[in-house]
């Protein structure tokens, strides 16, 4: 009875262990409704999930009219310590999105509707020894929005289109078998598009809310869905190529009237 429970322990311990070890290339960044409603209105955001921490800021230079800019980043490691203490790490990836948006704003009725097209980059690096040591691509985006708020709540519902357009690509060496080349099926694809839906929840004072964010993002063809990292996707998704949901936290503050002269 030990032997088989031993077995059995040794085969689930590998099956995290190699499903940990395939490669996550693109990690979506929390989705980040702006809420702009009123001209010199500022408000800063920042929030974090498993794929990224992010953090923005935005302004109303006039009515019905914003502007976003921000960064996001991410750090994954997976390695294992010899009894000399060595370490040898499998994945050392590096994640960094900064971007830059602007859009139209329109509140009626405590119901805020906006859209947003922006742009950035999006940089993947993995200095461990591995097959795809460098990515980078144009990031593209048109995120719609629709709003409830007041002083105290807000309740928002974002639909985010999101495009990678595939640059500058530094593969090693390395010889991969055919089951691990599967995981690398997205490099055969020029340009990457996404639908990413989420709900945003803030609760707190005016000036200053928690937040409370779920969201997906679904690729629109599957044929590219390995750029998630099969083990990633487990236990959500089993193969059907979407990334599984993701929770965020983070905090937003706003400052009213910043330039009016008094």
């Amino acid at each position: 009875m030990k032997y088989y429970s031993s077995c059995l322990l040794l085969t689930f311990y590998s099956f995290l262990f190699f499903t940990a070890c395939s490669p996550r290339i693109y990690q979506p960044k929390p989705a980040e409704p702006v809420l702009l409603s009123k001209k010199n209105q500022l408000k800063i955001n920042s929030i974090s999930d498993i794929n990224m921490s992010t953090i923005s800021i935005a302004y109303s230079p006039k009515e019905n009219f914003g502007i976003q800019m921000g960064v996001g980043g991410n750090h994954n490691e997976t390695y294992t310590i010899n009894n000399s203490g060595t370490k040898t790490s499998f994945l050392n990836e590096f994640y960094f999105n900064p971007y830059i948006a602007a859009g139209y704003y329109k509140l009626s009725n405590q119901i805020l509707y906006e859209i947003y097209g922006g742009l950035g980059v999006y940089k993947y690096k993995n200095t461990a020894r591995a097959y795809l040591q460098k990515m980078n691509n144009l990031n593209l985006f048109i995120q719609p929005s629709v709003a409830y708020v007041n002083k105290n709540f807000e309740v928002v519902f974002t639909a985010k289109i999101d495009n990678l357009n595939k640059g500058k690509v530094i593969l090693s060496d390395s010889v991969l078998t055919a089951e691990s080349l599967k995981n690398y099926n997205f490099l055969d694809y020029k340009s990457y598009f996404f639908f990413q839906p989420a709900i945003t929840i803030k609760a707190g004072f005016k000036f200053l809310k928690f937040q409370l964010q779920i969201s997906e993002s679904i690729p629109f063809s599957n044929e590219y869905r390995s750029i998630y990292g099969l083990g990633y996707r487990f236990p959500f998704d089993l193969g059907r190529g979407r990334n599984g949901l993701i929770y965020g936290f983070g905090i937003t503050a706003e400052i009213d009237n910043l330039f009016n002269q008094k």
